[in-house]
């Protein structure tokens, strides 16, 4: 969070499309939210900066993740490889052309390689309950893709580990539900 708060990337709002229904799909076949975006009751008990960075969705260990809309996969990583139990677990991070970028967290199991094309729909994982997780679900960020990054920091929870992981300006962080 506060590696966030200082990257100050300005933000083009005409590079991003506009707020409405249908822009992204459903990142799952049966849709149960867990947690909002943004500065929730459960985000200011469960994260230093007290606001929910994406929306999280019920999803049992092993239910097909698909991606919202078609993109390239930026990247992909597994913080759990350097800090168990810390961050987003094993994520994909997808470009779209539209000025979008959606990130899939607490994957069980990463279908997609960096670089690959996919479609809107298409499978890029299942879900799971790897990094800070209370259980398992899928968290599904958005952002506008010009104010995010994939950056190796150190960790807060880990001393001394340093993993690799998508960070944002925080006005990047884009509400999925606005765009669903």
């Amino acid at each position: 969070f506060l590696f966030e708060s200082q990257l100050k990337i300005r933000i083009d709002p005409s590079l991003i499309p506009s707020v409405g229904k249908g822009v992204i799909a459903w990142p799952l076949d049966s849709i149960t939210v867990t947690q909002q975006f943004g500065k929730t009751v459960d985000a200011q008990r469960l994260y230093v900066s007290g606001t929910h960075s994406g929306v999280d969705f019920r999803a049992s260990v092993g239910t097909k993740v698909k991606s919202v809309l078609a993109g390239v996969v930026e990247a992909v990583g597994d913080t759990d490889k350097t800090c168990a139990n810390a961050s987003y677990g094993k994520w994909v991070l997808v470009r779209h052309a539209n000025g979008l970028s959606s990130l899939y967290a607490h994957l069980d199991l990463i279908s997609v390689p960096k670089g690959q094309i996919v479609a809107t729909s298409d499978k890029i994982g299942y879900s799971g309950n790897t990094g800070y997780s209370t259980g398992p679900h899928l968290h599904l960020g958005l952002y506008a893709t010009q104010g995010v990054r994939v950056s190796a920091l150190p960790s807060a929870a880990c001393k001394g580990a340093i993993y690799t992981i998508p960070v944002a300006d925080p006005k990047a962080y884009l509400d999925p539900m606005s765009y669903l």
